[in-house]
């Protein structure tokens, strides 16, 4: 063993493995070595659904059913979401639709039923002009009744015209984001 490297010893001595580990602990993995609101590495410019906006901004794709948190034109994170009942296309308060459009975002506050909850400004001036009716309309966590279900209350359980997320962790990521970057948009295609 003189005059060998520690990392090469313990390669050759516990096989593949120990030089699967060690070949993955030389990577630099961009969600671990950054912090969590900054914009991977790996991701173009512009590129997928944060498009060329630089400021922080919320992209809720309706047909992904994907909230993605971007910057600097750039995907941070992306979460599986579940949406609106009756899809896309609010129109009227109580429709259990998703509103479409580029909307205000609120500041992260405490919700009784969904843990945190961040309004969004549905309808718009323009919107309500038109006649879109319609409030409490936000990002939120799972409610607290099935938020045991962790993941599978995607499945289970759809939102009144919101845009929800599935466990806790992923609304707190959310906000945190929201909180540190003074997200103040949303746009939801």
């Amino acid at each position: 063993m003189t005059g060998r490297r520690p990392g090469r010893a313990a390669a050759v001595g516990f096989g593949s493995l120990a030089v699967a580990v060690l070949l993955t602990s030389a990577c630099t993995i961009p969600s671990l070595t950054s912090p969590p609101w900054e914009p991977h590495a790996a991701t173009p410019a512009g590129a997928g659904p944060c498009g060329t906006t630089r400021e922080a901004h919320l992209v809720v794709t309706s047909v992904e059913r994907r909230v993605t948190l971007c910057y600097e034109r750039r995907e941070v994170k992306s979460f599986k979401v579940r949406l609106a009942r009756n899809g896309p296309g609010k129109i009227r308060a109580g429709d259990a639709r998703l509103p479409l459009g580029t909307y205000k975002l609120g500041v992260p506050r405490d919700s009784e039923k969904y843990g945190l909850f961040i309004p969004i400004g549905y309808p718009t001036a323009r919107q309500a002009a038109a006649g879109y009716t319609g409030d409490a309309i936000g990002v939120h966590g799972p409610p607290r009744a099935t938020r045991w279900l962790g993941s599978l209350v995607d499945s289970f359980v759809k939102t009144q015209g919101c845009v929800g997320l599935a466990t806790d962790d992923q609304m707190r990521q959310v906000a945190a984001f929201v909180r540190a970057r003074h997200v103040r948009t949303v746009s939801i295609r």
